[in-house]
């Protein structure tokens, strides 16, 4: 279980991470958020750039759901009010030990390099500290990689 003070730093890490990428005003869509077009298999750094964006907004509402709690991390997706299927994705979150794991994968992962990935409730304190976050992802074939994600500087208007 976690400790109060534990929930309560990262929900406040989280709501700053949400406040500064709110602060984009109206640019455009990145283009990691698009789905990979067809015919076209991207770079396995921008699929797997994809799937983090998914595990940061998941993990989000998780570990708020949890600071709000009293440390009581949700047991499904549905419990944050997220579906766990999107037309694109799946979305799962797990324990593994006292870590929360949140999993994003590639609903049709035919014609993606990287399948699926993993991150921890500590890819938010990386992202604040480091400036980037890494997650562990299965690739095509059934072994796992490392990636290292670097979001994008927000654009200047």
């Amino acid at each position: 279980m976690f400790q109060r003070r534990d929930l309560l730093g990262a929900a406040s890490l989280a709501a700053l991470l949400v406040s500064l990428s709110a602060c984009g005003g109206d640019a455009k869509p990145r283009p990691d958020s698009a789905p990979a077009s067809r015919g076209n298999p991207s770079r396995p750094e921008d699929e797997a750039a994809q799937l983090g964006a998914e595990i940061i907004t998941v993990l989000d509402r998780v570990l708020a759901y949890a600071s709000a709690r009293s440390g009581q991390a949700p047991a499904t997706i549905a419990e944050v009010g997220l579906d766990s299927l999107t037309p694109t994705m799946v979305r799962r979150v797990s324990r593994q030990g006292r870590d929360l794991v949140v999993t994003a994968a590639f609903r049709r992962p035919a014609g993606h390099t990287v399948t699926e990935c993993r991150g921890f409730n500590r890819v938010f304190e990386d992202l604040s500290i480091l400036g980037h976050y890494e997650l562990t992802c299965t690739v095509a074939g059934g072994g796992t990689r490392t990636f290292t994600i670097e979001p994008e500087a927000p654009q200047a208007k």
